[in-house]
């Protein structure tokens, strides 16, 4: 969703359908459009127009009613970004047709970091969360220790909030790109790998699983 968009729509006139507030009818309005486009088959390219046209098709006659029922004021962006992911939100939840944009949306990004950054693929052993960045430690398919570091967001990171006990024996790819960090007991900028994305692959059985962890271990 261009969230961006929310910014620069025109006013429209205020009247809506009587018994429903206006930000249920632009709702309404946005996922009917977005059922009339197969997200399916649109071209990558295509997808962020197609998306836009929906939201102006639900706010064009709404977004006077959608402002004063949410108290969004139009000339403040951290308000209309905050309108926009409670639209993304009850879109999620509430229309298969943003859900199928959505997925579609989400694998183009997957496609442009698979390009464009370097990967690792290995079992992730351990999540060091006592510093001021969570520090992801990977073992290798060579058997090496990899070093990344969860400095911001990224696709998914939620999954790993609470640790990587669900996740123990899956194989995962990790996206990542270098990023300079001011080192002040060094006294100079230090290269770290931080985390773009992390896909998940093979689950491994048990025995696999412990005779990856024995042949690292027995190294160290």
């Amino acid at each position: 969703m261009s969230y961006y968009l929310l910014c620069i729509l025109l006013v429209g006139a205020s009247f809506y359908a009587q018994g429903q507030t206006a930000t249920e009818e632009a709702i309404k309005k946005a996922c009917a459009c977005y059922a009339s486009v197969d997200f399916t088959t649109v071209p990558y390219s295509r997808l962020s127009y197609f998306s836009d046209s929906c939201l102006q098709v639900a706010l064009y006659t709404n977004l006077t009613g959608v402002l004063s029922e949410n108290k969004i004021d139009l000339n403040n962006s951290t308000s209309m970004l905050k309108l926009a992911s409670f639209f993304a939100d009850k879109m999620t939840h509430n229309c298969s047709a943003f859900q199928t944009y959505s997925l579609r949306l989400a694998q183009k990004k997957v496609a442009q970091i698979r390009v464009k950054y370097p990967s690792v693929r290995g079992l992730m052993y351990a999540l060091d969360t006592k510093g001021q960045f969570p520090v992801l430690y990977l073992i290798s398919e060579d058997n090496q220790q990899e070093v990344f570091y969860w400095l911001g967001e990224f696709d998914g990171s939620s999954r790993f909030m609470n640790g990587l006990k669900p996740y123990r024996q899956q194989l995962v790819e990790v996206y990542w790109k270098d990023v300079a960090w001011y080192n002040k007991t060094q006294k100079q900028y230090i290269n770290y790998k931080e985390i773009i994305l992390i896909e998940e692959g093979q689950q491994l059985e048990n025995k696999e699983y412990n005779k990856w962890i024995d042949e690292f271990e027995s190294k160290k």
